[in-house]
Parts: C-alpha cells; sequence; structure tokens
C-alpha cells in the first residue's frame, strides 16, 4: 500500500494555494459587487429612456391623427381652389376636337400639377416640425 500523504504536496503548499483561492474569490466578489452596481446604472438610464420613448410615441400618435385631418381638410379646401386657379383662361374655341381634348388634358395636368405642389408644401412643413421635435428631444436628453 502507498501512503496517501506522499502524493500530496507540503502543508505550506496546500496553505498558500488555498489562500490564493480565497483571494481570487474575494476578487471575484468585488467584481461582482462593480458589475452590479453598472447593471443598477443601466437599468435607472433605461427607465429614464422609457419615459422619453413613451411621451415620444403619445406625440407621434398625437401628430399622425393631426395630419390625417391636415390632409383632409385640405384635399376639400385648398385642391379644388388650386385646381381652379391653375387652369389657364379658355383659348379660342377650335372646332377641331383634338385640340379640345388636348387642352382639357392640360388643363387636367396643371391641376394634378397643382396638387401635387401643394401636397409637397405641406410635406416639407411636416418634416420641419420633425426636426423640431427632434431637436427637442435631444435637448430634453437625460443626462448619464
Amino acid at each position: 500500500m502507498t501512503d496517501p500523504d506522499a502524493e500530496r504536496p507540503p502543508f505550506g503548499q496546500r496553505v498558500k494555494h488555498r489562500v490564493k483561492q480565497l483571494a481570487n474569490a474575494g476578487d471575484l466578489a468585488n467584481a461582482v459587487a462593480v458589475l452590479t452596481r453598472r447593471v443598477d446604472k443601466a437599468e435607472a438610464k433605461v427607465d429614464r429612456w422609457g419615459a422619453v420613448v413613451n411621451r415620444l410615441n403619445v406625440t407621434h400618435d398625437v401628430l399622425v391623427h393631426q395630419m390625417t385631418g391636415v390632409e383632409r381638410r385640405m384635399d376639400e379646401l385648398v385642391l379644388p381652389r388650386a385646381a381652379e386657379a391653375a387652369v389657364p383662361p379658355a383659348a379660342a374655341p377650335s372646332g377641331d376636337p383634338a385640340v379640345a381634348e388636348a387642352q382639357a388634358i392640360l388643363a387636367e395636368i396643371r391641376a394634378e400639377h397643382a396638387r401635387v405642389r401643394v401636397r409637397l408644401q405641406l410635406l416639407s412643413e411636416y418634416e420641419e416640425r420633425i426636426r423640431r421635435l427632434e431637436a427637442a428631444v435631444m435637448a430634453a436628453k437625460p443626462t448619464s
């Protein structure tokens, strides 16, 4: 039979090894504590940003409904007037049906062009409102 103590390292080496293990455990505990604090800070930031995102969602929903109403009113009020303004004075009547058809097509194209111009203007104004909203959000950005 072999002696079990013959294969074991000397007592001093075993103690030093165990002390190193315990020291490493203390380092790990410190690292866990540091990481826990960092996670808590990150959760606080997420909570603050969650509130900002919720406000933006509400604002976006309100703006969507407002834009729908504006577009509806624009279609009812502005587009017929723009189409009327785009129609040039009638040319001298000609007996040729091709000329009359061409004039009708030209009038329709001008009316559509006026409607597109109005829509592009509204789109430009909407983009400007979005830009101002984004700037306000960035200015109200919570500090870390």
